[in-house]
């Protein structure tokens, strides 16, 4: 599999698609290891990189890949379509918003929980990365005055991505939106029942405009080359996720299926060892992107990518990003452009 190592330690692979999957094609490996390591080494299998020598890589990144019968290869860039109508529409309006102003990352804000019916102490509670349990006695995070709420009823904690409600085996159960639960993903404007107690959950999502989500690719060079049309439909797929600080967004080790943008936050990289200590291998700086492994090589990250502040960021899933490819296939130019400018670094 024609692999390397990104900065960020994610083995990287020039994807093509393949019956609407992505894969990596087959050529040889290249195993490189980051300068600041302890073992500080770069080792390319025969000097060289799925075939292609380290001048060819140097000439390459001055110009885009092509996709040729399900390889890709650095040549002249495709004549692009012209966008129809209705795109034509969307890319117009998108360059309209955004011409002249520069986009502004909003700090991201604390989903919260409000108790809207019944009496709770404290009546509203920010939410972060710990659970919250939600009681009727004093040792909850939420208390709730009322008699049909157990003594330890539910609790609300973050994972993969949602904040969750989860029923603690309580007597009267939960429900959200009137419907009865045992665990379920919240989103906003969602109300859990408890007893006679109703509380809302709120999280506030950045107002991110087509616009800007155009604009911030924009900023990324391996992928301001791309023309209106192809930006305006890689913008529309990438989604607005927040992870509260000291949060996990991709886990050492384990497959990932997104790639991410950093909008607003700072992430660092680290590598975990078996007691849990962090060793800090990279920061994550805002509008660069990390787990693009999952797109290029479908594998496990070497590093864990951790939050140091309340996080916005923006996923590009492997899913849309088929179908993207189906649609306008010289997208996979600016992943190899990625694998290439990652090598040459």
């Amino acid at each position: 599999m024609d692999s390397t190592v990104s900065r960020h330690g994610c083995r990287l692979s020039c994807p093509v698609q393949v019956n609407s999957q992505l894969v990596p094609p087959h050529s040889r490996e290249c195993l490189m290891t980051r300068e600041d390591d302890s073992n500080a080494s770069a080792k390319r299998t025969g000097s060289e990189f799925g075939g292609i020598s380290e001048e060819a890589v140097a000439e390459s990144l001055a110009q885009p890949a092509s996709v040729v019968e399900g390889t890709l290869e650095g040549a002249i860039p495709a004549r692009q379509s012209p966008p129809s109508a209705a795109r034509g529409e969307k890319v117009a309006a998108a360059h309209g918003e955004s011409s002249g102003e520069s986009m502004r990352e909003e700090a991201p804000e604390q989903p919260t929980l409000e108790v809207i019916a019944g009496s709770g102490d404290p009546k509203v509670v920010n939410l972060g990365r710990e659970p919250l349990r939600i009681g009727r006695v004093g040792y909850n995070d939420l208390v709730l005055q009322d008699k049909k709420v157990s003594r330890t009823h539910a609790q609300i904690y973050f994972e993969d991505g949602h904040y969750v409600v989860e029923d603690l085996k309580s007597t009267n159960h939960i429900y959200v939106d009137g419907n009865l639960v045992t665990k379920i993903a919240l989103k906003s404007g969602d109300r859990i029942t408890l007893g006679d107690t109703v509380v809302l959950f709120t999280q506030k999502s950045p107002d991110i405009s087509l616009a800007d989500k155009v604009a911030f690719i924009n900023k990324n060079p391996l992928f301001n080359w791309l023309d209106d049309d192809t930006k305006v439909l890689l913008a529309e797929s990438l989604v607005v996720r927040f992870f509260p600080k000291d949060t996990v967004v991709l886990r050492q080790n384990s497959l990932v299926e997104s790639m991410y943008f950093l909008y607003a936050g700072s992430i660092r990289v680290v590598e975990v060892n078996e007691e849990g200590g962090e060793r800090n291998i990279d920061q994550i700086d805002i509008a660069d992107f990390f787990g693009e492994s999952a797109l290029l090589a479908g594998e496990s990250g070497k590093y864990s990518m951790i939050t140091n502040e309340d996080s916005y960021v923006l996923e590009l899933h492997k899913d849309p990003l088929n179908a993207l490819l189906l649609k306008k296939p010289e997208i996979s130019k600016a992943f190899y452009r990625m694998v290439l400018k990652k090598l040459a670094a």
